[in-house]
């Protein structure tokens, strides 16, 4: 379980995060929605403290991310970057396998996780030989999921991985992810600003307004029972299709 209780963080005079508490539970998705610049990647960031939060607290299975050893703690959540971040000079299999090399993992163990991810994400072998400049940006963001997965982490944070997708690529991957979701059984922070996508993925959605969150709820919640004018302003253009999404 993830648990943030009053975070805030400051960058100069501006009160960036203001006052955030929310809870993830074990085996749950939930998704930081809101406009650019609301606070939803520093919230993500924060969580395996590549920003550092200036007051409150975050604290993973009850045990604040200020009493792990910083490196420990990002081997063990998984990251998917919202620009992919595979290395370029490497081929996909020593992409996919850094993580286990760095926990030392055995070669027997390795393989094993390897062919986990490859048939979940439906990852082709063919690929492995090749470098990320080979692949087609649906390949390279699988890779990149598979990536975060592979060390199995209980934890995966997950910074907008599919926006540099063109839409038809995006929406294949964005149904692909919720129809193997439960078969990752990890607890997931998954940040977006585009509500279709926030709806597919998440099972409850944390929408963010300047710093502070506005409304924490399922989408069911989010669409029939929006908490204050913002919310209700922020979902009324995409009502139509945010009604049929969350009977699926």
């Amino acid at each position: 379980m993830i648990e943030l209780k009053d975070v805030n963080k400051f960058y100069g005079n501006n009160h960036a995060i203001k006052n955030v508490s929310f809870q993830v539970e074990e085996g749950e998705t939930l998704v930081l929605l809101g406009r650019s610049g609301c606070g939803k990647t520093t919230t993500l960031k924060m969580i395996n403290r590549l920003i550092p939060f200036d007051s409150g607290d975050i604290l993973i299975n009850g045990i604040s991310v200020m009493d792990w050893n910083p490196i420990r703690l990002r081997r063990n959540v998984g990251y998917v970057f919202q620009n992919i971040g595979l290395f370029p000079h490497l081929n996909i299999y020593d992409n996919l396998t850094i993580v286990p090399k760095l926990l030392r993992w055995s070669a027997e163990e390795t393989a094993k996780w390897l062919d986990n991810v490859l048939n979940l994400l439906q990852i082709d072998r063919d690929l492995l030989k090749r470098r990320p400049r080979q692949l087609s940006g649906g390949q390279r963001q699988r890779i990149g999921v598979g990536r975060a997965l592979i060390g199995n982490p209980n934890i995966v944070l997950m910074d907008e991985p599919f926006g540099a997708l063109d839409p038809i690529t995006r929406e294949e991957i964005q149904e692909e992810f919720s129809s193997v979701k439960h078969l990752i059984q990890k607890t997931i922070v998954f940040v977006t600003h585009d509500i279709h996508e926030a709806f597919t993925i998440g099972d409850k959605i944390c929408l963010f307004e300047g710093g502070e969150i506005a409304q924490i709820g399922t989408p069911y919640q989010i669409v029939h029972e929006p908490a204050n004018e913002f919310v209700e302003r922020f979902i009324a253009r995409h009502m139509s299709i945010l009604k049929e999404e969350i009977k699926k």
